[in-house]
């Protein structure tokens, strides 16, 4: 249905009419399309999207390498304190 009223729109003028993501040319293939009158970017739309699981490996080590310089640092901060706690006189 979608396809006969991007035909019936180019018919009648407006041809910039597409479905975008109704293909596998869209990440493979979306779970819904849009009829757009226009460019992609005009809807907010990527005219060439990718796929950001791509970047989740990068993203984790970097997230895991963070918390582990965040313990380390929440660590000698306190082991520190507790070395200053027992050379104070009492």
């Amino acid at each position: 249905m979608a396809a006969d009223r991007v035909q019936q729109l180019q018919a009648e003028g407006v041809k910039s009419a597409q479905l975008y993501g109704a293909d596998d040319k869209v990440l493979g293939g979306l779970n819904a399309f849009y009829l757009l009158v226009d460019k992609p970017e005009t809807y907010g739309l990527p005219s060439n999207p990718k796929l950001p699981s791509r970047k989740v490996p990068l993203s984790s080590f970097l997230s895991v390498f963070t918390a582990i310089l965040t313990g380390l640092g929440v660590l000698f901060a306190f082991r520190g304190r507790t070395q200053q706690e027992r050379r104070a006189p009492a």
